[in-house]
């Protein structure tokens, strides 16, 4: 599903208001054809992004350092942190080996980025990603080239703690088999009504539907935690599961 958005120039501050990123959807992805490109210089153009719609920008990509602008990504919201994706790595965002940053991220030009989104929101993470490069082009007159950042996609996942990779457009990639699996198990899936959850130390458990909507939450605690899916419709269901020293996965239902 693509969001729409508005774009509004005012000299030449470039705004793009992400305000519809946040609208049902597991995954809302955005790929600008053409791309986004902000230009280096003075009053250098800047682009905001506010991935929750809450009306506060949670980063963004602009030039820094006057007079030797500099390409980056900036942080704008204490919430929010990056990590740059590797080549050939294709874990998910909740792997806790990834090393999230918390400072603004230099862009080198002529190099493509990978960048990994994390929102936090009371103890929750929301997931996003961005994929940009920043270019030259000769600046007739000038013995300096022109400085671009141009940004390509921007994706952001609505379900609370999913395991989303870089580049995911939607749920067909499934949920990670090894990373929901480390401390619970959910079953009978595909289910007809009643979902178990079994695991050690269980505190909570709440169901999002393909909206990224809450339609139930977990009764029980310890080792198991059960869900009723009765009255709901038949589809795909995501479980975002808790335990009792914060951990947590998601694992994918199937109500039949």
């Amino acid at each position: 599903m693509k969001k729409t958005f508005t774009i509004a120039i005012m000299a030449t501050l470039l705004m793009v208001s992400f305000s519809g990123i946040a609208q049902p959807g597991i995954i809302v992805h955005s790929h600008f054809d053409p791309p986004v490109t902000l230009l280096g210089q003075l009053d250098s153009d800047t682009l905001k992004i506010d991935l929750d719609k809450d009306d506060l920008a949670d980063f963004g990509f602009c030039w820094l350092g006057y007079p030797w602008w500099e390409p980056y990504l900036v942080l704008l919201n204490p919430n929010c942190d990056y990590m740059l994706q590797n080549v050939g790595d294709t874990s998910s965002m909740t792997t806790p080996e990834m090393q999230w940053q918390h400072h603004n991220g230099y862009i080198s030009v002529e190099d493509e980025y990978k960048w990994c989104i994390r929102l936090k929101e009371g103890g929750d993470y929301y997931y996003g990603w961005a994929y940009t490069d920043a270019f030259s082009e000769p600046n007739p007159g000038s013995a300096h080239n022109k400085l671009y950042i141009a940004v390509h996609d921007i994706a952001y996942c609505t379900i609370p703690n999913y395991p989303l990779h870089w580049g995911q457009t939607n749920t067909n990639w499934g949920v990670d088999e090894t990373e929901s699996t480390a401390f619970s198990n959910v079953y009978p899936n595909p289910t007809s009504g009643l979902v178990t959850i079994t695991g050690q130390d269980l505190k909570s458990a709440e169901v999002f539907n393909t909206l990224g909507q809450q339609v139930a939450t977990a009764t029980g605690e310890g080792e198991t935690l059960q869900v009723d899916l009765n009255g709901l419709p038949a589809g795909v269901y995501f479980v975002n599961i808790t335990d009792k020293e914060g951990r947590k996965c998601v694992q994918k239902v199937v109500k039949e």
